[in-house]
């Protein structure tokens, strides 16, 4: 009974991050309904330009979407608190109200008479990053190797929700359904779906908080090896091989799941990790952001590349065995390292004027981008454990909101320069400074993990 419960649980939580978790990166879809109901054509006086819109109209467009991704960033550390201090149970009771909240005023605002779209999108953006925190404690119920697969099918999911507005796109200019209607359903699901989670975890969260608590067994296990191992390598090489740094790193990297908040935010692997994903979600919510009106630039006047990327984003579900794959056999580092490439070449081809080389920069940055959050939420898991890997995203992902806020500036500031191709260099350079801060990381490993049972964390590092 218990494993048809913890299987149900796990589906309902899959199908809300389909529906739910990323939902307002299907923005592209989105603005074209927009664009159709003339929202904030006041703002034109008469007067477009690109796509019958113009500066001040695509400036508004850009500033919900902005809005959205900042919650996306700065919602999970006050989400990560909660689920670390009441649990996923009641967490979902406050995920689930925000986000039919957000729904609700996404069918009903109007720029007009109830402009409530940037409070709806924050409350989407928010409630859908704390829904996929929430939901990373069922991984933990299940054995150490299955993992690494449900973090690359929820980061799948993430992108995956965003078709919904891309299904709703098809349904309004097709089929004539509302935007009110359509949210209104929405809205009624969403309602159902964090109910029935709710009452599944009440069978399932007395797994995870035992799990939680055991959590130091493990790593206690391993301490006496770990000490002894210390002090050989200490005496071996007392010259210089290892210094006093280093020898403290050993020890504290062992009790890492067991150490207070504060050491494990001030650890190592934690600080160079946050900027390596700061800067990396920081290029990809600025490329999201501009895509757009990037393809218009470059001649995507009827809209087909931007339905080619919309449509490429929720299709990343079939890559999930191959990021599962890619983390067990190569490592964190070098999955990270395999991302970082892919990002980078996906920023060189965005700086090249040729619309059909665009597809082919589309399918890479969606994929960068489901690499970048698998690699994450695996990495974050199995370094710091359940016990506070809420608190631990959210700080980082605080990080990476702080860098968001010069996302908006960016973007309006390439409308009015009225060329993309500086901001597309920029971000292809911030890739390439990725590689020397996952060698620094490398190094670490190499100094400590090699010398712990971490072959499963680190297999790149136990075989070097």
């Amino acid at each position: 009974m218990s494993s048809l419960v913890q299987h149900a649980l796990l589906s309902l939580v899959l199908f809300a991050n389909l529906c739910f978790t990323g939902i307002i990166f299907g923005w592209a879809s989105l603005q074209l309904i927009f664009e159709a109901e003339h929202q904030f054509g006041f703002l034109c006086g008469g007067s477009t330009d690109v796509g019958n819109t113009c500066a001040a109209q695509r400036n508004a467009y850009n500033f919900i979407y902005v809005v959205g991704a900042a919650c996306v960033a700065f919602c999970p550390l006050p989400g990560g608190v909660m689920l670390d201090r009441v649990g996923p149970r009641k967490s979902a009771v406050v995920v689930g109200s925000l986000m039919t909240t957000g729904l609700l005023l996404l069918g009903l605002s109007d720029s007009v008479s109830f402009n409530w779209f940037a409070l709806s999108y924050a409350l989407l953006g928010g409630a859908g990053v704390v829904n996929f925190s929430i939901s990373l404690p069922i991984s933990f119920v299940y054995p150490k190797e299955q993992q690494p697969m449900i973090h690359a099918i929820m980061n799948c999911l993430f992108d995956a929700s965003s078709c919904i507005f891309l299904i709703f796109e098809q349904l309004y200019f097709h089929w004539g359904v509302s935007r009110r209607s359509f949210f209104l359903v929405l809205s009624g699901v969403c309602v159902a779906v964090y109910v029935l989670i709710f009452i599944l975890w009440g069978w399932v969260e007395p797994m995870f908080d035992q799990l939680k608590g055991s959590e130091k067994e493990p790593l206690l296990a391993h301490q006496k090896e770990a000490d002894e191992l210390e002090s050989s390598s200490a005496s071996l090489n007392r010259s210089a091989t290892y210094s006093s740094e280093d020898s403290i790193g050993v020890s504290e990297y062992v009790l890492m799941q067991d150490k207070p908040l504060a050491d494990q935010l001030l650890s190592t692997p934690f600080i160079l990790h946050a900027a390596i994903i700061t800067i990396q979600l920081f290029r990809a919510n600025l490329f999201m952001s501009l895509n757009r009106d990037l393809l218009n630039q470059y001649g995507d006047t009827d809209k087909t590349y931007v339905h080619i990327y919309t449509e490429l984003l929720p299709s990343t579900f079939v890559i999930a065995p191959l990021i599962g794959r890619v983390i067990k056999r190569g490592g964190f580092n070098n999955g990270m390292m395999f991302t970082t490439a892919l990002g980078v070449t996906y920023g060189v081809l965005a700086c090249v004027r040729i619309l059909p080389l665009q597809v082919v920069t589309a399918a890479l940055f969606v994929s960068f981008r489901v690499f970048l959050y698998s690699i994450n939420s695996a990495y974050l898991s199995s370094v710091f454990g359940p016990r506070v890997v809420g608190s631990i995203m959210g700080v980082m992902y605080l990080f990476c909101g702080f860098a968001n806020l010069f996302t908006y500036p960016l973007v309006a500031w390439s409308n009015d320069f009225g060329s993309f191709f500086p901001v597309n260099v920029f971000l292809a350079t911030l890739g390439v400074l990725i590689f020397p801060l996952l060698y620094r990381l490398r190094v670490w490993e190499k100094k400590h993990l090699h010398l712990l049972a971490a072959d499963q964390m680190y297999p790149s590092s136990s075989s070097s």
